[in-house]
């Protein structure tokens, strides 16, 4: 693998801290000594870089009025007036037409999951807009309502595996079903709902769980397919126990 290479994916994989971890079980597994030594070196010092750029960018929101909540796979996520909005990084970059292909890709992928997981998905509007708080810039961005929620799911992407926090017989019969229809959609759309984060599976306020983040993971994701795989078996189990 090329310096470049390295470079190239140490970038990608520092905008979360799902894909820090993936990329740090790879890295451990670089059988020669000295590779492994030198891409670790690499990996630490561009993950330095976006957390700085990350407090640069929280202030920018904040004067704005925008509350900074997270930084997933590929966008991120800020919070104003009950709304939350997913700013898909980059895609102020693209050129027009690029952006619809992008917001058409992503209407399919979630037309697909609300289909499968049904009143598990959270309803949301993907569109083409102004970036809310760059002006100038046009931007594919996801919207949705914001959820007072309790956290059920605590996934672990090292070893693939879930812990739920919450046992009781009518959750774990929505978990059963929640997994039935998530391996229907994996079955027929080769896309799982991303289940890997201590928030994306939770319990609102009704007690109904609910699916916060509906971009699935798709095939050009292997890695995380794995993984997602894996926590959706380790689920299954605990569910059927």
């Amino acid at each position: 693998m090329s310096l470049k290479e390295v470079v190239e994916n140490s970038i990608s994989a520092s905008h979360s801290e799902g894909g820090i971890e993936l990329r740090k079980r790879a890295t451990s597994e670089i059988p020669i000594l000295h590779r492994r030594l030198a891409v670790k070196a690499i990996d630490a010092f561009i993950f330095l870089v976006p957390r700085a750029l990350q407090k640069l960018e929280q202030f920018e929101m904040h004067k704005q009025g925008f509350r900074y909540v997270a930084s997933g796979a590929e966008s991120t996520v800020i919070h104003k007036d009950g709304s939350v909005i997913k700013i898909v990084r980059g895609s102020e970059n693209l050129k027009s037409n690029e952006r619809v292909v992008l917001r058409d890709s992503k209407k399919r992928d979630f037309d697909n999951v609300q289909h499968y997981l049904g009143d598990y998905v959270i309803n949301q509007t993907i569109d083409i807009s102004e970036h809310p708080y760059r002006s100038g810039k046009e931007i594919v961005q996801t919207s949705q309502p914001y959820v007072e929620f309790t956290n059920l799911i605590h996934p672990s992407t090292y070893t693939g595996t879930v812990k739920v926090q919450d046992r009781s017989g009518y959750i774990l019969d929505k978990l059963s079903d929640f997994v039935d229809r998530s391996w229907e959609l994996f079955g027929s759309k080769a896309l799982l709902p991303d289940i890997n984060g201590i928030d994306n599976v939770v319990i609102d306020r009704s007690g109904n769980i609910v699916l916060i983040d509906t971009q699935p993971i798709g095939e050009q994701q292997p890695e995380l397919q794995l993984i997602l795989k894996s926590q959706l078996s380790s689920l299954a189990s605990i569910v059927n126990e």
